[in-house]
């Protein structure tokens, strides 16, 4: 490569000169120092072979003896190891490549030492440009590129842009190129692909699929460099894209479909199509219309969207009747419009001329239907009818008529008529179409619903197959008053309380107005309950029970009479059980119904009236024992006999004088005394004393007896009897009133029915571990003897009679 050497320009001198002398001869009185020279080199870049850029240019006298050095870029920065200078004559060579892409220059420094002695001689400052020289192709962004273009895309758009870049020196011919499309494939005779020098590729002429599914462009982008040129190329693929620019075509010239008439919801025919679209694009779907003969909407077509056929579909039946043959015109089209792009004329360097089309009418076809005439079943006219009927009234009334028609004459010359849905069984009908009652109409059934009652009337022909045709009578019932009112429960609990209480209780009546509501409601007493129970008010559908507060705990039954607004009246009980009320429970049942009843509480019922009939059994068959029994004391174990010498019921009886007893009773005597209102039970003992057994008892005798008092001998039982009777009654009101002060322990309620149970502590049952066998049986000791041969019959009554009386009295 040619060396070009620089201009050098000299910066500053050193302030001693050289001084000449005029006969020719010259001293150098001072050596001369020279620095900031500055010298300018040019080197090309990519050089490999090492070469001489010349001695640098420095005056030294020849008996000088000096040593040369460099430094900076090229030496010891970077790029190293470029340059070197040879030490003693001063010229500098390059020995490596240098990449002007990376370093435009390189800027040294350049120094000469003087050796003996070692002094600064020059320094100087050396540029060295790096010339460019064409090492650089241009070089595209991408190695390939990718663009869809779409059928109908107008000629002359813009289809994809490709960028390209050159790394040589900016300006020169090196970086300058230019693009180029060396290749399309396919090369089609309707579009061609062109590029601007900015990169932008379009296209002249028509985009049609069917003649390219895909472009592959081959891109150039070459420089201008004086002495080479370099180049580089990318893909470009451009993807065509169907749009509608083929038409569907209907497959086949006669098109006719059969249907029997009344069928529905039946497929008449599949319209084939063929599209040179692409497959399940929009330009390829079809899309079906029926033109004209659907007036009734009885058909309809939809699109098959695998097959694209058009399915065409009988949703409401066709009558042979109304004609035997129909037809239907049908449109087939794309879902996107369709058009077309024709070339006309192809112009140089230019766009070419074309002829575009997109107002081609859609193909359309005629389709045939034949209707098949079939068995038409009867037909009623009109086929809905109404009737209003009096409930209970008579049989047999004439309610409608009905009239049906078979318009199948030929087919079916004959049908019957007959009763479809009749939930109760009321009507009936006879070959004439007259519907008559053949019971009486209840407006209560429930098979009447907001008083109507529903018949479905059947008419049904001889065609093969039978048909039916139906018809729909409704009945409306009118009301009269054949129902009287009555409580919706008759069975209520109310609560023992220190105040009166209420209760609502609710009447109905089956009728509607005005043979119902509001009603009267009447309260018929017994004397019993008098002034324990009333009615808040009478007239209404719900009323107010009143409780006074002097109503103990029980099972009451009320009678009440309930009448309607016109007169028409019921009576009924309603059983109150009046009770004791907790927290948990809305009352303690006392009552045992036969429903809830279980095994256990039968049990108890059974066996208190076992002990009733046992007590009134003892009354009847006792005799007055004149013996007095005497009971001695036996020890035996950890059990004993008291002695007792008492005597009780049974020896005679004898006038009373009011409040007290007359003085000549003999021993072992009994009476029943009356002091007011309260009773006692008086009798001697063995010293002749009276004693009180029964104190204080208030009972309310009947007027008849209540100052008499009777005799008990062996022939007079009438006097026990009223003594069990009033031990008995009294008995029961303790349990009824559940009174403390009568009982020794009250039942506890551990659920009612209906509810859950409350998970109340129970007391622990011990039973004890020993084992019993038949055996013992045979020897039972000492002691059972003894008890047995004092429980003689005598002696047993009193013992009882004893404890009921003891039990009554706490």
């Amino acid at each position: 490569m040619k060396i070009v050497w620089g201009i050098f320009i000299l910066a500053a001198f050193h302030l001693d000169m050289f001084q000449a002398h005029r006969n020719g001869t010259s001293q150098l009185s001072h050596r001369p120092k020279r620095s900031w020279i500055i010298a300018m080199y040019t080197i090309e870049e990519e050089r490999r072979s090492t070469f001489s850029l010349g001695i640098v240019p420095v005056n030294v006298s020849d008996d000088t003896k000096v040593e040369y050095q460099i430094s900076g870029m090229g030496v010891d920065e970077e790029p190293k190891g470029v340059l070197r200078i040879n030490r003693d004559t001063g010229e500098l060579f390059v020995v490596k490549k240098v990449d002007r892409e990376k370093h435009q220059s390189l800027k040294l420094k350049f120094t000469a030492f003087e050796v003996y002695p070692r002094t600064l001689n020059t320094h100087l400052g050396i540029d060295i440009n790096i010339l460019d020289i064409n090492d650089h192709a241009p070089t595209f962004k991408s190695e390939s590129y990718s663009a869809t273009v779409k059928e109908g895309t107008a000629q002359g758009e813009h289809v994809v842009l490709v960028k390209a870049e050159d790394w040589d020196e900016p300006g020169t011919v090196n970086s300058t190129f230019t693009l180029r499309i060396l290749s399309q494939t396919p090369n089609t005779n309707n579009a061609q692909f062109f590029i601007d020098q900015s990169g932008v590729i379009s296209f002249r002429g028509c985009i049609d699929y069917e003649k390219a599914e895909k472009y592959v462009l081959i891109v150039e982008a070459k420089d201008e460099g004086d002495k080479i040129q370099l180049s580089s190329s990318t893909t470009v693929f451009i993807t065509v894209e169907d749009e509608n620019n083929n038409r569907p075509v209907m497959e086949g010239t006669n098109l006719v479909a059969n249907v029997k008439e009344r069928d529905s919801n039946v497929t008449l025919l599949r319209i084939k199509v063929s599209d040179r679209d692409y497959p399940h694009t929009p330009g390829w779907k079809a899309k079906y219309t029926i033109v004209s003969g659907n007036e009734n909407n009885n058909y309809k077509i939809l699109t098959n969207p695998d097959t694209n056929d058009g399915v065409l579909t009988l949703v409401t039946s066709l009558d042979y009747e109304d004609g035997q043959k129909r037809t239907l015109s049908v449109m087939v089209e794309n879902e996107i419009p369709y058009s077309t792009c024709t070339v006309k004329k192809v112009v140089a360097d230019g766009l070419w001329k074309l002829e575009k089309t997109s107002d081609e009418a859609a193909e359309t076809r005629t389709i045939t239907i034949i209707v098949e005439d079939v068995n038409d079943p009867p037909e009623f006219i009109p086929p809905f009818g109404t009737v209003y009927v009096e409930e209970n009234s008579a049989t047999g009334i004439k309610l409608k008529t009905f009239t049906a028609v078979d318009r199948d004459a030929s087919l079916s010359s004959k049908f019957r008529y007959s009763v479809g849905v009749d939930p109760a069984g009321w009507v009936s009908i006879d070959q004439t179409g007259t519907v008559t009652n053949k019971q009486k109409v209840d407006r209560e059934s429930p098979y009447v619903k907001n008083n109507t009652y529903t018949v479905t009337l059947l008419a049904i022909d001889n065609g093969v197959p039978p048909m039916t045709g139906t018809a729909t009578l409704v009945i409306y019932i009118t009301d009269v008053n054949d129902n009287t009112p009555h409580l919706l429960t008759t069975d209520i609990d109310m609560c023992v309380g220190e105040t009166a209480s209420v209760a609502n209780l609710t009447a109905e009546d089956k009728d509607e107005e005005p043979y119902s509501g509001p009603f009267f409601f009447q309260l018929l007493e017994k004397e019993s309950l008098k002034g324990k129970w009333r009615l808040e008010s009478t007239l209404g559908y719900t009323v107010r029970l009143i409780k006074e507060k002097d109503v103990y705990s029980g099972v009451y039954v009320l009678h009440f009479k309930i009448q309607d607004t016109q007169g028409e009246s019921s009576e009924q009980n309603l059983t109150v059980t009046v009770c004791e009320c907790t927290a948990m429970h809305k009352c303690n049942p006392l009552r045992l119904t036969s429903h809830s009843m279980g095994a256990g509480a039968i049990g108890v019922g059974l066996a208190t009236l076992f002990l009733i009939l046992g007590i009134l059994l003892l009354a009847l068959v006792c005799t007055s024992a004149r013996d007095k029994l005497v009971f001695t004391q036996i020890d035996h174990c950890d059990s004993s006999l008291l002695n007792s010498n008492t005597e009780h019921i049974g020896s005679d009886c004898q006038p009373v004088i009011n409040g007290s007893p007359k003085k000549n009773h003999n021993a072992g005597q009994s009476h029943l005394v009356r002091n007011g209102k309260e009773v006692y039970w008086i009798y001697k003992d063995q010293n002749g004393s009276w004693v009180e057994t029964v104190n204080n008892i208030n009972y309310n005798w009947n007027e008849s007896t209540m100052d008499q008092t009777c005799l008990l001998t062996n022939s007079q039982y009438d006097c026990m009897a009223q003594i069990n009777k009033f031990l008995i009654s009294k008995r029961v009101d303790s349990l009824h009133s559940g009174r403390g002060d009568l009982l020794e322990y009250n039942p506890h309620p551990y659920a009612d029915e209906g509810e859950e149970p409350e998970m109340l502590p129970l007391d622990a049952i011990s039973i004890p571990d020993s084992e019993f066998t038949p055996d013992q049986l045979l020897d039972l000791g000492p002691r059972f003897k003894t008890l047995a041969s004092i429980c003689k019959p005598q002696a047993q009554y009193q013992v009882q009679l004893l404890n009921n009386i003891s039990v009554t009295n706490k």
